[in-house]
């Protein structure tokens, strides 16, 4: 339907179908080069949630 449409404008040349083929993007790529990121560090969810809290007051 959208393509009989624009091809019936006076100002579009020519209407080409192109399918979409997903891709892996680069974060589902590279997620295990992220392994062990936080290893060694005092992190908890709930430090996470004071420290994003204290930004949304301030």
């Amino acid at each position: 339907m959208l393509t009989k449409i624009l091809t019936s404008l006076d100002f579009v040349n020519s209407v080409e179908l192109v399918e979409h083929k997903p891709t892996k993007s680069d974060d589902e790529q590279n997620f295990f080069s992220l392994a062990g990121l936080w290893e060694n560090r005092d992190i908890t969810t709930e430090s996470i949630r004071q420290q994003a809290w204290m930004k949304d007051i301030q």
